[in-house]
């Protein structure tokens, strides 16, 4: 697993931090039992309104229309919704998978 990130402290509400931690513990999890993958990539940045998680893979990859049938995705993308984030899921067969999550610090002061 290569890390990448811009910052060593992010700031968010430690709940938010949890469940991003989870969704982040669940795409790699899903990386290593299902997608031959050699290399996987999770990239953290920050910037002064927003942060992004993205976990790329170069492993065998899914169809589009695929996308929600496991339930892992589903539970990922539910995890999101709870803190106001955006996900998004990029596949091709063979070519890998990118999952990113957009969390914006506007969510940060609300419960």
């Amino acid at each position: 697993v290569e890390y990448q990130n811009n910052n060593h402290h992010l700031e968010m509400k430690p709940d938010h931090a949890l469940i991003l931690f989870r969704i982040i513990q669940e795409c790699i999890n899903n990386v290593i039992k299902h997608s031959r993958a050699k290399k996987i990539v999770l990239a953290v940045h920050e910037n002064s309104d927003s942060i992004e998680v993205k976990v790329s893979d170069d492993g065998i990859g899914f169809r589009e229309k695929d996308i929600y049938d496991g339930s892992g995705l589903k539970s990922m993308a539910n995890r999101a919704k709870i803190i106001n984030a955006d996900f998004n899921i990029k596949s091709q067969e063979n070519k890998g998978t990118d999952i990113t999550v957009l969390y914006r610090k506007k969510n940060y002061g609300k419960d």
